[in-house]
């Protein structure tokens, strides 16, 4: 069979008489093409869906099998991501995790323009979340302006380090209706103390807008919250 043959041979053009072979082929090269067509189809729903055809035959001249798959899909995932990832401050400075898109992009994503509905944000989110979006995009808050759409979500964390060996006791914070406040205080290992403390080893602040640092210095730190949050002593690694 010739390659122009090959390629026309369908399973439309397919006989009772003929032969295995010519059937198996049949299936091969008609799979091949509409997975060709599917690929065409998701590509023009998303630009960042990147798609490509495998084949792969069993001998010289026999079918063989025919795969779609993504390359690189990790990588094209964080590029892709990277991309379109930014944080959104507001009138108070505080920052946010956010993502953006610009207008051409939508106008790609959608094959025309927003037309400020819902069910067109809902595409939009469908089509980040197949590149590896965050979950948090689903019930996010949303913004545009003349250059982007864009979905605002969780507040930007920020953490001040503590002292080296630092420790904090939540037993010995202070609540009222104004606000509470703790503080850290330092113990250096001792090899020798056998004593079993009910205390916590911290290694820094998580910085809040309700959190105000009063000190942090070599022998401890003191700091003030709302009284309706947690503690914003943390330990952010296993061993300090």
């Amino acid at each position: 069979m010739t390659k122009a043959e090959e390629n026309g041979f369908l399973l439309s053009s397919l006989k009772p008489s003929d032969t295995l072979d010519r059937v198996e082929q049949a299936l091969w090269v008609t799979a091949s093409k509409v997975a060709e067509e599917w690929i065409r189809y998701q590509q023009t729903r998303s630009p960042f869906t990147h798609y490509y055809l495998y084949f792969k035959r069993s001998g010289p001249g026999l079918p063989g099998d025919v795969k779609i798959f993504d390359e690189n899909k990790e990588a094209n995932t964080m590029a892709k991501m990277s991309s379109i990832g930014t944080t959104y401050t507001d009138g108070q400075g505080q920052e946010y995790h956010a993502v953006q898109l610009t207008w051409s992009q939508v106008h790609a994503i959608l094959g025309r323009d927003h037309d400020g509905s819902a069910e067109d944000d809902r595409r939009l989110i469908e089509a980040l979340r197949e590149i590896g979006a965050p979950e948090w995009i689903e019930d996010a808050e949303g913004w545009t302006d003349e250059h982007t759409w864009g979905l605002i979500g969780p507040q930007v964390a920020y953490y001040v380090e503590l002292a080296p060996h630092s420790y904090h006791y939540c037993e010995y914070d202070d609540t009222d209706s104004w606000g509470s406040s703790g503080y850290t205080y330092i113990r250096k290992p001792d090899p020798t103390d056998r004593t079993v403390y009910a205390d916590m080893p911290v290694t820094h602040i998580e910085m809040r807008p309700d959190v105000e640092v009063l000190y942090n210095g070599a022998d401890g730190a003191s700091v003030t919250w709302d009284p309706d949050k947690p503690c914003p002593f943390v330990r952010l690694d296993d061993v300090r």
